[in-house]
């Protein structure tokens, strides 16, 4: 494994994408932040590169049997964006009621001790209703768009030019709701003291932390397969589709 801490974040996890564990692990945001170098996030949260690089090496060594692993970065578009709706998109919505079920239940049995449940429930629902509008639209407009320009790619066929006009105008605008829906994660992970249950805390207040560590961490996988791999690949296929024409 190279020298990497000049690389980004998500420059490394597409690479090695082993990667994403350790970030996890150190709270580095390798998908709306990952365009930082890893020196320079790790500067900025306080965090040794050196360390870090350290636990990567390791994590590499590892999995160094690398044939079972899948590259995301290599995968044909419409198989990856299989991937995304089969799994994070799937994954999202089974998620959504089970932490606002047991969230609502904590915050009636515990919220006169601990208010800042109150306010994690506040922001939870947020998040609930901004993924699951997010996901509608990327599943009846963007995606189905992204997948009709990969087919007109390989037959070398001129594709429909959409009503949004090019396909950067909805990424943008995914790529906005992906870093509101990150932040409302963090504040939740901050209000939370890190997902950290108080002494208090009966099984369902500890579960329904750990649903909610499990969510974000999942969310930060999810919207680094979109920013950082699939919409990179459709620009590249609108672009090729555009000098055919």
């Amino acid at each position: 494994m190279e020298s990497i801490d000049h690389l980004t974040l998500s420059e490394i996890v597409i690479k090695y994408p082993f990667s994403a564990n350790v970030f996890e692990k150190h709270r580095l945001d390798f998908c709306c932040g990952g365009k930082k170098t890893l020196s320079a996030a790790c500067a900025e949260n306080g965090i040794d590169v050196a360390g870090v690089c350290s636990e990567l090496q390791i994590a590499d060594k590892k999995t160094a049997y690398r044939s079972g692993r899948i590259e995301f970065s290599e995968m044909e578009i419409g198989l990856l964006i299989d991937y995304i709706e089969s799994n994070h998109h799937a994954y999202v919505r089974n998620a959504i009621p089970v932490i606002q079920a047991h969230l609502q239940k904590v915050v009636n049995a515990h919220g006169r001790n601990h208010p800042e449940m109150k306010e994690i429930n506040e922001h939870f629902d947020e998040v609930a209703d901004e993924m699951t509008m997010h996901m509608r639209k990327e599943e009846q407009m963007l995606f189905p768009y992204i997948r009709q320009m990969a087919e007109s790619h390989k037959k070398r066929d001129a594709v429909v030019p959409p009503a949004f006009k090019t396909v950067r105008n909805p990424i943008s605008v995914m790529e906005f709701e992906h870093d509101r829906a990150g932040r409302a994660m963090d504040r939740i992970r901050t209000i939370s003291r890190n997902y950290e249950p108080p002494a208090d805390a009966c099984t369902t207040f500890r579960l329904c932390l750990t649903e909610l560590d499990e969510f974000e961490r999942d969310l930060h996988k999810h919207v680094h397969l979109e920013n950082n791999i699939l919409f990179p690949k459709a620009v590249k296929i609108e672009n090729e589709l555009i000098q055919v024409v």
